[in-house]
């Protein structure tokens, strides 16, 4: 836990390195699948923004499907997030391609629609939904590649409809 009555010394100064070369500092909240209670989600993002210089959120453990009872779920979390300040990103992680009402709704500003190994990846395909969106909406994380499937994968980028991949 990053977070005790005032935050950690050492994130924030980590924090500060990061911001200071021009990086980027996100948040990590994860939501058990829409099973976490929005009570300790709105805590946790309270204490990042208290204790932390923060651009944005992470939203992992995201659901993929459409139902109303996941989308009203995680639009709390993204309005609440909005709420606070606009200039806030919000990324939501279900791993996979979701239904599209999570960036047509928005209930987040980009999204990680693919989380596996090299082995996996390969057969990804874009939904076609997904091409009516500018690609750096969506982000790729892919693991255990040698050098040689990374460069082909960063050269898959246009067929792949990604504008961030994190190998």
């Amino acid at each position: 836990n990053c977070f005790g009555t005032s935050g950690d010394p050492n994130y924030a100064n980590a924090i500060d390195l990061v911001r200071e070369s021009g990086g980027k500092v996100i948040a990590y909240v994860y939501t058990n699948y829409a099973n976490r209670p929005l009570i300790d989600i709105v805590s946790e993002i309270d204490n990042y923004i208290a204790f932390y210089t923060i651009d944005g959120f992470f939203i992992d453990e995201m659901t993929a499907d459409g139902t109303d009872e996941n989308i009203i779920y995680f639009e709390q979390i993204y309005n609440y997030i909005k709420n606070k300040s606009s200039h806030y990103s919000v990324t939501g992680d279900p791993g996979v391609v979701p239904d599209e009402i999570y960036l047509s709704k928005p209930v987040v500003d980009n999204l990680v629609v693919f989380e596996g190994s090299i082995k996996n990846y390969v057969n990804f395909q874009p939904e076609q939904w997904q091409l009516n969106y500018p690609k750096d909406r969506f982000i790729h994380i892919v693991y255990s590649a040698t050098s040689d499937q990374m460069k082909q994968a960063f050269s898959q980028t246009n067929k792949n409809h990604v504008g961030n991949l994190y190998i």
